[in-house]
């Protein structure tokens, strides 16, 4: 027996076994449905933790993404020429960052 894996469409077996698949498919989902119309419905409880966890990401969801107001400050400084770059901090986030990585 042969197996083409060259995934063409012009290919007649692998269309021929698409379809099948395909009324499969079709035939199991309405027996799903038939047999879901016959039994109770189901619920779902969410756990305490996950209530909390739902909240808590709702509440995230409503807060900037930036903190608009330092923004504009740094642009302030920046613009007037202000605006100082520590060499040595910049090193040391850098390396602390890296070293996060291998953790």
């Amino acid at each position: 027996m042969s197996i083409d894996i060259t995934g063409l469409p012009n290919n007649k077996t692998t269309n021929e076994r698409s379809s099948a698949v395909k009324k499969d498919s079709a035939n199991s989902a309405a027996s799903n449905t038939e047999k879901s119309e016959t039994t109770s419905a189901d619920t779902v409880s969410l756990t305490g933790t996950a209530e909390k966890l739902r909240k808590l990401e709702a509440a995230l969801s409503e807060l900037p993404v930036a903190d608009e107001d330092r923004i504009e400050g740094i642009k302030r400084a920046v613009a007037n020429g202000t605006y100082e770059i520590d060499a040595q901090r910049i090193a040391d986030k850098m390396l602390d960052f890296e070293r996060s990585l291998n953790s």
